[in-house]
Parts: structure tokens; C-alpha cells; sequence
């Protein structure tokens, strides 16, 4: 398990006594690891009336839910890259293992069914998402001024129920997925054209087939690859 110091916590603790700085940030790079930050609050602030306590006092917070506390005190910035880890380690780039349910630990009572009624605070200016996580879901893509969207690893498209909610501004994608992107219903990529039918202005699809290996959580079913006898179809990519 990694064990360096959370840059995060101390990230979110000067940002959030200083909007004034939060508001001067254009861009923002995370890499949140699934584990706790320890955090040392003033005893004062715990205990009324100043009564004495040795500087001992510890909380404990995950660090997905202070990352996704920290992004919504950033009502200015326009280009956010965020990769979601299990553990740091070791690895060659692109495979470092994905933390599972990314989504609820990032932003706590996430529910991919309602997340469209509630919008995420904090990312309205965002015009590019840079995305390294095992799953994905419209609330993060439904945001008025992002025009480019990045999906780093293989990750699982959540379903929503918001098929009538559509971006106007989105007019580049780019993904790496599983070859299982060519059997349409399969694997990862069940929910993968309704999303896509959310966008109404996209003009540009990259596509980066990906099945070297897989990440921890990810249910990638060797039948799913596209082999010699499961040729698979372009059509969830060109019905769109």
C-alpha cells in the first residue's frame, strides 16, 4: 500500500479558508488513492470553552470523499485530470489497479439512478475532463461548457435515467475500451450508446482498443474480445 503523505488533504484545507485562491485555479491534476488521511484538528475546534487538550486529537477521512469535497470548491477551473487508484505501487503507466465504485467513494451517496437530478457543484467552467477511473456515469459529462471528454482506461459506462437530458457542447471523445466495444451489450460497454446519444454536437470519436490486461474489479470476459470467429460491429460507434 502506498504510504506518502496525502497531498490532498492540505490542498482542500488551504483552498477551502481561501475562495480567493480556489478561483485563480484553471486547472487541476489529482491522483486520489483509496485510503485514509489522518487529520489533525485544532482541539478548540472540537471542545467548547477552551478546555486544555494535548495536541493528540486525530480524524480520519477517506481520501476519494476529501478529492471530491476539494473539486467542488473550484467554481473557475476549466481542465481536470483525475485518476482513481486501489494502491500505488510498482506498475507500468495505464496499469496501476482502479478503485472500485470510484464514483460513491469519490462524491459519498453517489447513485448513478439519481445522480442527474442533483448537479455536481463546483465543475461548471470545466471544459475538459481527463478521466482514469473503473467507472463512468452522464452527471460528469452533463456539464454545460465541457467540450472534450477522455476516458484513460477501460471503465464500465454506468446506466442512467436521464435518456431525454442532452450536452450541446461536447464535440470531442476520446476512449481506450476493451475490444468488447464491437459486440454492442457486452461487457463494459452495456450503457455505452445511450450515452453516446446524449451528445448532440460530437463531431470526433477516438478509440483506443485496449486487452493487454485487465484492472482489479473489472469483469472483462475473454468471449467478449473480438477474435477471428467474434468479429464484433462498428455500429455503436457508427450509428452515432
Amino acid at each position: 500500500m502506498h504510504k506518502s503523505r496525502s497531498y490532498i488533504w492540505p490542498l482542500y484545507r488551504t483552498l477551502s479558508t481561501r475562495p480567493d485562491l480556489a478561483r485563480q485555479i484553471p486547472s487541476i491534476n489529482l491522483d486520489v488513492t483509496e485510503r485514509c488521511v489522518t487529520i489533525n484538528p485544532p482541539s478548540s475546534h472540537l471542545f467548547p470553552g477552551g478546555v486544555p487538550f494535548t495536541p493528540s486529537v486525530k480524524l480520519q477521512f477517506p481520501e476519494p470523499a476529501v478529492a471530491g469535497a476539494l473539486l467542488q470548491l473550484l467554481p473557475e477551473v476549466q481542465r481536470l485530470i483525475i485518476r482513481l487508484f486501489t494502491r500505488h505501487g510498482s506498475y507500468p503507466a495505464g496499469e496501476e489497479p482502479l478503485m472500485e465504485h470510484c464514483l460513491s467513494k469519490l462524491f459519498p451517496g453517489f447513485d448513478p439512478r439519481t445522480a442527474h437530478l442533483t448537479p455536481i457543484l463546483g465543475l461548471e467552467e470545466v471544459h475538459e475532463i481527463i478521466w482514469e477511473g473503473s467507472a463512468f456515469h452522464w452527471a460528469l459529462a452533463n456539464l454545460a461548457s465541457l467540450s472534450h471528454l477522455m476516458l484513460e482506461r477501460p471503465c464500465r459506462i454506468l446506466a442512467d435515467e436521464a435518456p431525454h437530458e442532452m450536452n450541446e457542447t461536447l464535440m470531442t471523445f476520446d476512449l481506450v475500451s476493451r475490444s468488447s466495444i464491437f459486440t454492442p451489450g457486452t461487457g463494459q460497454n452495456q450503457h455505452l450508446g445511450p450515452f453516446l446519444a446524449n451528445f448532440t454536437a460530437l463531431e470526433h470519436i477516438g478509440l483506443v482498443i485496449y486487452d493487454s490486461s485487465h484492472d482489479d474489479g473489472d469483469r472483462f470476459r475473454l468471449d467478449d474480445q473480438v477474435t477471428p470467429e467474434n468479429q464484433g460491429s462498428f455500429s455503436i460507434l457508427l450509428a452515432k
